[in-house]
């Protein structure tokens, strides 16, 4: 009876239970103080599990290449690199983590700030009318003060 699986395990050229595998491991974990580096992101102090390969290549065994994270985040990042939507959920201000979320993108001010309008005399004429009233509105913020109060020491010689 044949075994069909799709699932073909990864070649290393370090195998996981070698010394020199258990060395490197180590010095992830103490490198990111326990921690898993996704989750420290999001604001949250989860200790980390699994040592991951940041950019897919498991022959690629620099320090600059793996990071310590939890079964979870790792579970979740695997799941994103092979291809599947997957769902980061939110940091603690409520945030989401996804940076393809249209919260994380850039936003415009203005539609005179959009890059199309870029050129355009009009576009450029209210944004320059814009500034001016920002300006004016902050000068009359400098009037609107109260001023100090005289003090006691004022008057002496």
């Amino acid at each position: 009876m044949k075994n069909h699986t799709l699932y073909k395990p990864k070649q290393r050229a370090i195998p996981l239970n070698s010394r020199l595998w258990q060395k490197i491991r180590q010095a992830v974990i103490a490198r990111d103080s326990g921690l898993c580096q996704i989750c420290v992101k999001r604001g949250l102090t989860v200790a980390g599990t699994d040592v991951d390969h940041i950019n897919n290549d498991g022959d690629d065994n620099t320090l600059e290449n793996l990071m310590l994270l939890c079964h979870e985040c790792h579970s979740l990042k695997t799941a994103q690199d092979m291809g599947k939507q997957v769902n980061w959920g939110c940091d603690l201000q409520g945030r989401p983590l996804d940076p393809n979320h249209h919260w994380n993108k850039e936003k415009h001010t203005a539609w005179y700030d959009l890059p199309e309008w870029k050129d355009n005399k009009y576009a450029q004429a209210n944004k320059r009318l814009a500034e001016l009233r920002a300006g004016r509105k902050n000068h009359e913020k400098l009037f609107d003060e109260v001023p100090p109060a005289q003090s006691h020491l004022s008057g002496r010689s």
